[in-house]
């Protein structure tokens, strides 16, 4: 059954130093509830979650992709504020993320809250990506990459950008057609605003996916140079 995000499930920030441990483990500390994501940086590429518990020793974080235990990730709360960390445990699609190093939980609360986690809105964590697709424009498409992206918006390198008019559409595999407006432009490429918020749990599971087929193109190419 597809996960609900609906507004009411909030991340629980735990006022202990134990990374917190899969839900039917967890202890009874003191907490408090908000809902934020994060983007984790990890040897596969970015990945957007949604933190569903925090404390000053690591994080339960609802994941898209195929991380296990051990595997090494970086945790950009924003682009200022990260730590690093390691997977120590899996069930399904929670993880359980040690942090090397505890981390100022109190400060993390008390220094502008609301901008120290991502919300989901268009402002929210981007996700580096390398996904071809196609961006039409006064009624003529052309080919882009898709260089990053998150729930309001991407960054995208083409070659003509300066046929672009203010209204465009884009497709990429996997996502259904975008309409959106161009923001800027500048000789690499041009960035685009969402008309409308792509859902976390969708933007967040094409983000896995693609990295997923890049891996597997990889993989395939390297097959055939071989000869394997």
């Amino acid at each position: 059954m597809p996960h609900d995000f609906s507004n009411d499930e909030l991340t629980v920030v735990s006022f202990s130093n134990q990374t917190p441990a899969p839900p039917e483990r967890r202890a009874s500390v003191r907490n408090l509830s908000v809902l934020r994501t994060a983007l984790l940086r990890t040897f596969r590429g970015d990945e957007l979650c949604l933190v569903r518990n925090i404390s000053s020793g690591g994080l339960m974080a609802h994941i898209f992709s195929d991380l296990d235990v051990a595997d090494p990730v970086t945790v950009e709360f924003k682009s200022e504020h990260s730590v690093r960390g390691n997977v120590v445990w899996r069930q399904d699609e929670l993880a359980g993320i040690q942090f090397a190093q505890p981390i100022e939980l109190s400060e993390i609360l008390s220094n502008q809250f609301e901008s120290t986690f991502m919300p989901l809105e268009p402002r929210g964590p981007r996700a580096e990506v390398n996904v071809p697709g196609r961006i039409k424009s006064g009624g003529s498409w052309q080919p882009v990459i898709v260089r990053n992206i998150s729930q309001g918006g991407a960054r995208l390198q083409l070659d003509e950008n300066e046929r672009l008019s203010a209204a465009v559409l884009l497709a990429a595999p996997g996502l259904a057609v975008i309409p959106g407006a161009v923001r800027w432009r500048n000789a690499e490429g041009a960035g685009i605003a969402f008309d409308r918020l792509i859902p976390f749990p969708d933007i967040a599971q094409w983000v896995a996916d693609s990295h997923r087929e890049q891996e597997r193109a990889g993989l395939l190419s390297r097959r055939a140079a071989t000869g394997a």
